[in-house]
């Protein structure tokens, strides 16, 4: 009967749209509303503009560009707080802490060389916890075309930033690549070892997620469990197309920022 009633109920939507008796209905405006679009635009501006340790304008400047009250003002800058973006001192106004790790994302996937500014041309330095061969297990070994049981490289790293991690690693690698990596050693970021083992990136897939931290996560990254992360799963390929890495990543969701850009083809 509940069935029954929900695809009744469903028939007269249907009719009333049909008949042009259904109006969108909006929301009234709520000062929470102003005060979100005012965190979100301030904190766009610190990330894109690189402000650590320099000071927003004041509280009345804000006021004046945005429009706003002093409550709603007040109400942004407490949420950039929240995040652990800003600190906001009495009588010295509000001033950035910390800012997330920005990488191009054409970097994150390995298939563009960094320039020297960006993150994977110097900033970035990895810590390697544990490294050694193991036996690959039947999902592994599938994705990297062996058979399970065979063993694989396996490289458990943190990915540090002015020595503040914001993302732990294990990167899988089969034979005959592993032997090339396991010979250099791991100078700053994965794909820079990659490179300096004489190993080629030609495509890359990515799958991100969101997630929150548990215990091992915390420990790891600084953070407290159930703060934010944001979880990727990593395969590289050669020219031939054939996978011989599988990375699993995960980044403090506070500490990292992926930038894209792309271009529509004129020809399209």
């Amino acid at each position: 009967m509940a069935g029954h009633d929900g695809a009744d109920r469903l028939d007269l939507f249907d009719a009333a749209r049909a008949r042009g008796r259904l109006s969108t209905q909006r929301a009234r405006p709520h000062a929470d509303h102003a005060a979100r679009r005012m965190r979100d635009l301030l904190r766009a501006g610190i990330v894109r503009n690189g402000t650590v340790g320099g000071r927003l304008p004041s509280e009345q400047e804000l006021m004046s560009e945005y429009g706003a009250s002093r409550a709603t003002v007040r109400q942004a800058l407490g949420l950039l707080r929240d995040e652990g973006l800003v600190t906001r001192l009495h009588g010295r106004g509000t001033r950035v802490l910390d800012l997330p790790a920005l990488m191009s994302l054409r970097e994150y996937h390995g298939v563009e060389d960094p320039a020297v500014a960006d993150m994977l041309g110097g900033p970035i330095r990895s810590t390697v916890l544990e490294e050694r061969m193991v036996p690959a297990p039947a999902e592994l070994a599938s994705l990297l075309g062996r058979t399970a049981g065979e063993q694989v490289l396996c490289v458990d790293y943190i990915a540090s930033v002015a020595e503040r991690p914001f993302a732990v690693a294990t990167d899988y690698v089969r034979r005959p690549q592993a032997q090339a990596v396991a010979e250099v050693p791991f100078r700053s970021d994965w794909f820079v070892r990659l490179a300096d083992a004489g190993l080629v990136v030609a495509d890359t897939e990515c799958l991100f997620e969101a997630a929150l931290a548990d215990a091992h996560d915390a420990d790891l990254l600084g953070l407290r469990p159930g703060d934010p992360v944001m979880v990727a799963e990593q395969v590289v390929r050669d020219h031939a197309g054939e996978i011989f890495n599988v990375a699993l990543v995960r980044s403090a969701g506070r500490r990292m920022t992926l930038h894209a850009r792309l271009r529509r083809d004129p020809a399209d």
